[in-house]
């Protein structure tokens, strides 16, 4: 353990980035995005378009350097994948239950990262859709904003509205920072350093 402050926060904070980047919600589904696929039978008997989607929340993970030799981790596998997580209020639907509903995500004004959206539509892993791209062999990470929409595809492919642009921003990282930290984990990472504190008094 180290004997300073400053040494303590420089552990805090690569600690962290360990943590989130094992249990990120990222990196829980790293497998990308479901496509989405349209039923025959529904495609003939299904001509109303669902409800719009409300976009509760964005979290942008970002990559890092598969070395870790700024902090001492030997952390390799997905660790170049920077992720972008939407969480939604599946719209509501006459016959497309919202488990089986699909959505179609467009970019509307800025920079998209190369192979963040799908050519296809996609499907959640319940109220969450996970995008993915590859974000550089190394900590540094160019500064992300841009636009998308979401509208929902029903399983006969009828297309719902938009409920207007969200945007996706994301500062950039260096060293051993990370983005949208989950307080879950925080509070774990925390718990576990008082308790190194405890064992080994100064």
């Amino acid at each position: 353990m180290p004997k300073t402050p400053q040494g303590f926060r420089a552990l805090l904070a690569c600690v962290a980035a360990f943590i989130l980047a094992l249990g990120g919600p990222a990196r829980a589904a790293v497998m990308g995005p479901i496509p989405h696929e349209l039923d025959p039978v529904e495609q003939q008997l299904d001509h109303t378009p669902p409800g719009p989607v409300q976009v509760l929340s964005v979290e942008v993970h970002r990559g890092e350097d598969p070395d870790q030799s700024g902090c001492g981790w030997d952390w390799t596998e997905d660790a170049e994948l920077g992720s972008v997580v939407l969480r939604i209020a599946p719209p509501e639907d006459d016959r497309t239950p919202p488990e089986r509903m699909g959505y179609r995500i467009e970019r509307v004004g800025g920079t998209v990262p190369a192979g963040l959206l799908p050519d296809f539509d996609v499907r959640g892993l319940g109220d969450v859709i996970y995008l993915h791209w590859e974000d550089g062999g190394t900590d540094e990470q160019e500064p992300l904003d841009f636009d998308l929409t979401i509208r929902a595809v029903d399983l006969g492919g009828n297309v719902g509205p938009s409920v207007g642009a969200r945007n996706v921003t994301d500062p950039g990282t260096g060293g051993c920072a990370t983005t949208s930290p989950s307080l879950a984990g925080l509070l774990a990472l925390l718990a576990g350093l008082l308790a190194l504190r405890r064992r080994n008094p100064r």
